[in-house]
């Protein structure tokens, strides 16, 4: 068994490049006007010798459970990280675009639609970060300080 710890990191660009609806409101109609700072989907890898595992954040209001599984499932046969050790999660930002069509677990006709081209530029984002994560993986240590 190797002990050699390795970790990699990665960011991915996944701002629209459109104006669309802003969720953070759903209610109300919101579009973005421009970009104040781009959002970013990022991955850490990190693979003990033994097993590997990604974290995946974006900077959105939420992942789509169909999403999700979808990105695992082409990391885990691209990059051999298994599925059931990718979290992929999301900032909660209220100023980013929408990704789902619900509040609560359940279609809200007042939200609206999600733009499909962006879900698909997400969906790519992730998988990205998730891949330039895994190719960065150099050793590493893990540490601690107290100030």
């Amino acid at each position: 068994m190797d002990n050699t710890l390795t970790a990699g990191a990665a960011a991915v660009d996944i701002t629209p490049t459109q104006s669309l609806h802003l969720f953070g409101y759903p209610h109300v109609e919101r579009f973005s006007t421009g970009v104040h700072d781009p959002l970013f989907a990022s991955a850490l890898y990190i693979h003990d010798g033994r097993e590997a595992s990604l974290f995946v954040s974006c900077d959105i209001i939420f992942v789509p459970k169909e999403m999700a599984a979808t990105a695992r499932q082409i990391i885990e046969a691209t990059e051999g990280v298994p599925a059931t050790n990718i979290l992929i999660a999301a900032t909660h930002t209220h100023s980013g675009p929408g990704t789902v069509r619900y509040l609560s677990n359940e279609d809200d006709s007042t939200v609206a639609t999600p733009n499909t081209d962006y879900l698909k530029q997400l969906e790519a984002g992730i998988v990205s970060a998730a891949q330039q994560a895994v190719s960065a993986a150099r050793p590493a240590k893990i540490g601690m300080a107290l100030a």
